[in-house]
């Protein structure tokens, strides 16, 4: 009986030796994932960011800041909202590998404003653009051939 205890005893010690107990290493991550990843990080790091410059000509800062137009993201659902000089839209995004940033259709307000061709031509640049940069403290909006559509200054306060 002892034999048998003692047989038992070793079974389950050498079973429980053999067993894999090494810790399995996570698989490795997409990097093309981790960039998305990153990249989006860096759009939520200001408040908003303040559009400076529209197909490459100079946004003339306006007068009062609650009228500049502007972006900003959320991450709680994937938000987007902004001003786009006289009507406010809002939507939500995605990031995905190759720094593309994609918008749903965008809802827009339809207050009725002074001609203002600023308006139509950024909505049109944020429905039409390919790529996006984060640039210290700007953000870039490009077209397919990575010339820059947009560029935006961070803001510490939303508007």
């Amino acid at each position: 009986m002892k034999i048998r205890i003692a047989c038992l005893a070793l079974i389950t010690l050498l079973h429980g030796c053999a067993a894999d107990t090494a810790p399995t290493a996570a698989p490795p991550a997409d990097a093309a994932a981790n960039s998305a990843v990153n990249a989006a990080d860096a759009l939520f790091a200001p408040a908003s960011w303040t559009l400076v410059e529209l197909q490459g000509k100079a946004v003339p800062k306006a007068a009062d800041a609650h009228r500049a137009p502007f972006i900003s993201f959320s991450r709680e659902g994937n938000r987007v909202s902004g001003f786009a000089g006289c009507n406010r839209f809002t939507g939500t995004f995605t990031v995905e590998s190759g720094n593309r940033l994609k918008f749903s259709p965008l809802a827009m307000t339809r207050m009725m404003c002074a001609d203002d061709a600023l308006e139509p031509e950024f909505m049109k640049v944020l429905e039409s653009h390919e790529h996006f940069q984060v640039e210290g403290q700007a953000l870039v909006l490009s077209g397919a051939q990575q010339a820059p559509l947009a560029r935006f200054a961070a803001t510490a306060q939303q508007p």
